[in-house]
C-alpha cells in the first residue's frame, strides 16, 4: 500500500513540475514587457520617466 501511495505521490510531483515548466515557459515566449504593456495602457511615455517614476507607477 506504501509503494503505491508513494507513486501516486510521485505522479502528481510530475505533473506538477510539468504544469508549471509549461505554464512558465508560454509566459517567457509571449512578446512584450509586462511593464511597458502597462504603462501604455495607461498612456505614459516610458522614455520620460526616471527611475524612480517607475518604481512609484
Amino acid at each position: 500500500m506504501s509503494r503505491y501511495i508513494l507513486g501516486r505521490i510521485a505522479q502528481a510531483l510530475l505533473v506538477l513540475w510539468g504544469a508549471y515548466s509549461i505554464t512558465y515557459f508560454i509566459l517567457y515566449l509571449l512578446p512584450g514587457d509586462t511593464l511597458s504593456i502597462m504603462l501604455s495602457a495607461s498612456g505614459v511615455e516610458i522614455d520620460s520617466l526616471s527611475a524612480q517614476d517607475l518604481a512609484k507607477a
